[in-house]
């Protein structure tokens, strides 16, 4: 060890030293400008944008730089671990190797982290929309020991949360990917309660009026239009009933809609449904006046 020590504080020993130091710094100031650049023409374009769909995929293209950047990066530090073993010894090298040793061991999950790191991004991209445990988001970042995601509601609206989860609970826990891009369908289901006498027509025919309907109002989609909703494909919808704790029949109406759409289509669904519904007139009160007029004449004779 003394050996390696008395090697690495020689005039060699501190120019290769030095020269492995200065690629790193290199690097890290090429990163920081590009980042700023990168940064400055995203902020640039927020205060031009208005279209949701066009934030939304300059966003993207902003964290996928920055994604692109971190790779790079990290790419880097390797190539400079990598030169410095070669111009160091193979006992200088061995020293440093059971120094990582012992570093491996005291940070155990950020070891493994930094390990999954590569799994991560052969699986895994910048704009994927995930689910982990009780956390829904879209990736964001992915750094050699986390991953960063943007939180979002099941509907994919975002809820303001950043997510940051180490890399390795994505290879040790079950991960499912979503589609919640503003560009992606959704699975909307609209309920409705049938009930005799709540109603206009028999639920065969209310059945019947509603499939036609739909038949409609619906477009009908292939294979290539519907994303993961496979079964959807041909299918303008759904039908399913069931009866509920009271006994009524709840009627559920399952289709597939971009976000966009989903507001006007539930509308005009329940517009239809409620028009069914029986508008019953309160009963006439019997007019009485006159006959009490009548009973009056008599009594006076």
């Amino acid at each position: 060890m003394m050996d390696v020590l008395s090697e690495l504080v020689t005039l060699a020993g501190l120019t290769k030293g030095a020269i492995v130091i200065g690629i790193i710094a290199i690097s890290e100031v090429a990163h920081w400008v590009l980042r700023s650049r990168a940064k400055a023409a995203y902020d640039a374009s927020k205060k031009v944008i208005t279209a949701f769909t066009e934030i939304e995929a300059a966003s993207l293209a902003y964290y996928r730089k920055r994604q692109m950047l971190g790779i790079l990066r990290a790419a880097t530090y390797v190539a400079a671990i990598l030169f410095a073993a070669l111009l160091y010894d193979i006992q200088t090298f061995g020293f440093l190797a059971l120094a990582f040793s012992a570093l491996v061991i005291i940070q155990k999950e950020n070891i493994n982290s930094l390990f999954a790191y590569v799994f991560v991004l052969s699986n895994f991209h910048v704009g994927d929309d995930i689910r982990i445990g009780e956390w829904l988001g879209e990736i964001v970042r992915v750094t050699p020991l986390q991953t960063v995601l943007s939180g979002k509601e099941e509907n994919g609206e975002s809820n303001g949360q950043r997510i940051v989860i180490p890399n390795y609970k994505l290879v040790s826990e079950i991960v499912t990917e979503q589609e919640l891009k503003s560009n992606t369908y959704r699975r909307i289901v609209v309920r409705a309660l049938y009930e005799h006498g709540t109603f206009d027509v028999e639920f065969s025919v209310f059945v019947q009026r509603v499939r036609a309907f739909l038949d409609e109002f619906l477009p009908k989609r292939n294979l290539d239009q519907v994303g993961n909703f496979r079964s959807f494909a041909g299918a303008q919808y759904k039908l399913s009933f069931e009866y509920d704790e009271n006994g009524r029949i709840l009627v559920r109406i399952a289709f597939i809609s971009r976000p966009h759409d989903v507001t006007g289509r539930r509308e005009e669904i329940i517009k239809f449904v409620e028009e069914m519904r029986s508008k019953k007139k309160p009963k006439r009160q019997k007019d009485t006046s006159r006959e009490d007029q009548k009973a009056s004449e008599l009594l006076d004779q």
